[in-house]
């Protein structure tokens, strides 16, 4: 996972491998062509908050030929400072600009620049009254600029760099540099370890900061720097340096900062291998008047016209192939990677939850999510998805219609909403657990006297039994379909409920004091065979003082010829779900027919 994540911050540039530091530059020193002074540029305070990218040797008392704090590049005009540290720097400091000025022609011009200073008191007075004007302090960082471009900026003293630090390494001349190399978990090469601190993220989420990692290692050889996360019960040794942890840093920060890379509602970051894989999602959806408009929406459906979908979907990114030539087709293959973060209390940073797959593969997961939590209610005909739990995850889709179901999800699911997203990231199955509250929260809906269970965990029980392989589940969830076929006795237990409440209802002279259903649906639930036997003795009763019959006399034919006479003395939690459903997918067709019948009624009435 560090690894990941390494490999992302250098990606974005959010990081640099090798000798670089960020670094908070307060002023900038202009210079023309020729060295001589042009301008002096104090960074404002917001611009200062954009730390800059700056090389650095490795030395114990690393310079840079680029930037460097005031006082090491003109001790006397910081101050009079001329302690041991200030001097060693500052000779260090000229040394390595001297020798890239032999390869570097914008190092040079520094050069230049600081030889005239040196030999022109009045220049070099009245540049630090302005340095002291602007309060520049002398522990603040000044870099140069070249006909208006930073010196960092420039390229061309960056080879010369790489080898000035391999031949310090080399030479191992700076006695205080670590005797002993490790072999980084990050890079695989041998490195000189983190000594002393581990950075902390200052994220907004972690207040004034948390260590990235755990301070449980050797300050000295950096062998155990390690991480309690992804469900470990102990650490994990990661051994890095200083470098790598600072990158790791930066990455998890900026994953953490930007709104494009994480979703506090859920605690999970999220990113791409390839930056180039999440602009063609940003494109795809923003493209205008293309077929390849309408995917996000083809995400969505759920019909069983996917072939053709799939070939719409195809010609249209040919399509946007053609006039986005930047896009390239294998892009959207590249890998996403997310993991869950948590910060507690006690100030540590936990990742969990690791994930990685494709994009294309999250496309079909989205689809196939869509597809297993539809339920079609045949009072109004009208197609109930579970969109907006993965839209919200990864932005990836712009959603219009559905009401958000994220609070109502997380009030009943707690800490298994995390769960519940990995099944759907994944394509795998919904933990059971997810199972057991869903289905106690639908006992709750019914004894709370609705006549039909909230469609949001009708849907999360339909995905559940999908998932475990139960694909008779899917016909039934659908309209107009026959119930012939389905063999679940849960199914077509709470389909009897249904319809001897119904009737019960319907028979009524005066109103029903206590229905069946409130009276009897979480004991039948449990010990099916037992209230089967005590209530439908009552059938007929019912059944007598109806108009017509004939229509629930079919129904419970059909329900008796799927039962087989078989009823179990208790039902699997896999079964009281189905049981829930039978219960809701009959309770909605005779609410359908209900309304049917009063606009026909209606109809007739105003002929």
């Amino acid at each position: 996972m560090y690894k990941e994540i390494y490999d992302f911050a250098i990606s974005r540039g959010i990081g640099s491998a090798g000798n670089t530091e960020k670094r908070d530059v307060a002023a900038y020193i202009e210079l023309d062509r020729e060295g001589n002074y042009r301008v002096l540029e104090a960074r404002s305070k917001d611009e200062r908050k954009q730390k800059v990218l700056c090389p650095k040797t490795p030395k114990h008392l690393a310079i840079s030929p680029v930037c460097e704090k005031l006082k090491y590049i003109w001790p006397e005009c910081a101050g009079n400072i001329q302690g041991k540290t200030e001097k060693i720097k500052h000779e260090e400091w000229i040394s390595c600009m001297k020798k890239g000025a032999e390869r570097s022609e914008s190092i040079a011009i520094a050069y230049k620049f600081l030889n005239k200073i040196e030999d022109s008191p009045e220049m070099a007075q009245e540049l630090w009254i302005k340095l002291e004007s602007f309060k520049i302090k002398p522990g603040e960082f000044v870099s140069f600029r070249i006909d208006g471009k930073n010196l960092e900026n420039e390229t061309d003293w960056k080879e010369w760099f790489e080898e000035y630090c391999d031949d310090i390494i080399r030479s191992g001349s700076d006695e205080k540099m670590p005797g002993k190399k490790i072999v980084s978990c990050i890079t695989g090469q041998k490195v000189d370890p983190i000594v002393g601190k581990f950075p902390k993220i200052m994220a907004p989420q972690t207040g004034s900061g948390v260590p990235v990692f755990s301070n449980d290692q050797s300050s000295v050889t950096g062998e155990r720097c390690s991480f309690h996360s992804f469900g470990d019960s102990g650490s994990t040794a990661c051994p890095m340096s200083k470098e790598e942890t600072e990158i790791i840093k930066a990455g998890i920060e900026y994953l953490l900062t930007s709104e494009n890379n994480h979703d506090n509602n859920f605690e999970i970051m999220y990113w791409f291998d390839n930056p180039d894989a999440f602009d063609l999602i940003k494109k795809a959806i923003s493209i205008g008047d293309t077929d390849f408009a309408k995917l996000m929406d083809e995400l969505e459906e759920t019909t069983e016209r996917s072939q053709g979908k799939e070939e719409k979907y195809s010609a249209a990114l040919q399509t946007l192939i053609t006039k986005e030539k930047e896009i390239e087709l294998g892009k959207v293959s590249g890998n996403y990677y997310i993991m869950s973060f948590d910060v507690p209390a006690k100030g540590r940073l936990y990742l969990s939850d690791y994930h990685k797959d494709t994009y294309q593969n999250l496309k079909a997961s989205i689809k196939k999510w869509y597809k297993d939590t539809t339920i079609i209610d045949s009072r109004s005909n009208f197609e109930y998805r579970i969109t907006n739990l993965y839209a919200i995850l990864l932005g990836l889709l712009e959603k219009k219609d559905v009401k958000d179901k994220f609070n109502q999800a997380k009030k009943e699911l707690g800490m298994d909403i995390k769960n519940l997203l990995n099944a759907v990231i994944s394509d795998q199955e919904i933990p059971v657990r997810i199972l057991h509250k869903v289905s106690h929260r639908v006992d709750r809906d019914i004894l709370e006297g609705k006549i039909i269970p909230d469609i949001f965990y009708l849907q999360l029980i339909k995905a559940y039994l999908i998932r475990k392989g139960d694909v008779e589940m899917e016909n039934a969830m659908k309209l107009n379909k026959e119930y012939n076929g389905i063999y679940s006795k849960g199914y077509q237990c709470g389909r009897w409920l249904a319809c001897m409440d119904y009737i019960q209802f319907l028979s009524a002279q005066k109103g029903v004091n206590v229905s069946i259903a409130k009276k009897y649906y979480k004991a039948m639930k449990k010990s099916p065979a037992k209230i089967f036997t005590m209530v439908n003795d009552n059938k007929e009763h019912y059944l007598g003082k109806l108009k017509s019959r004939s229509m629930f006399d079919k129904i419970f034919g059909e329900i008796s010829n799927s039962l087989n006479g078989d009823i179990p003395a208790h039902f699997s939690i896999e079964e009281q779900a189905a049981f829930d459903l039978g219960y809701a997918q009959q309770r909605m067709v005779f609410m359908s027919t209900k309304n049917k019948t009063a606009e026909n009624k209606e109809e007739n009435e105003n002929e």
